[in-house]
């Protein structure tokens, strides 16, 4: 069944977040995350269950592409991947609380 989707038609949504890489802002950040609740734009975002348990915001299955760290994210605990930054930021991998 088909379900009609007009309702969407001329909506922004922030994939990853309101993300500018050339500004300093990665995806999946939470400054990309505020940038887009900023300016009144839904959220779109992918997220990965840890080995530990924890739950964190994050697009890849390897964590290489944004951290430089050579690893798949499920194999990782939020204390092995809490220090690194993404893209070379500030900004953390977000961790749901």
């Amino acid at each position: 069944m088909k379900k009609n989707l007009d309702f969407l038609k001329g909506i922004y949504i922030a994939h990853r977040g309101l993300y500018h890489k050339e500004k300093g802002i990665p995806e999946n950040s939470i400054r990309a995350f505020k940038e887009a609740v900023k300016r009144n734009i839904p959220v779109e975002l992918d997220v990965h269950l840890l080995k530990d348990g924890n739950i964190v915001s994050f697009h890849d299955d390897n964590l290489s592409r944004m951290t430089g760290y050579n690893k798949m994210i499920k194999d990782c605990t939020y204390e092995e991947i809490s220090g690194l930054r993404l893209l070379d930021t500030n900004e953390k991998i977000p961790l749901k609380d």
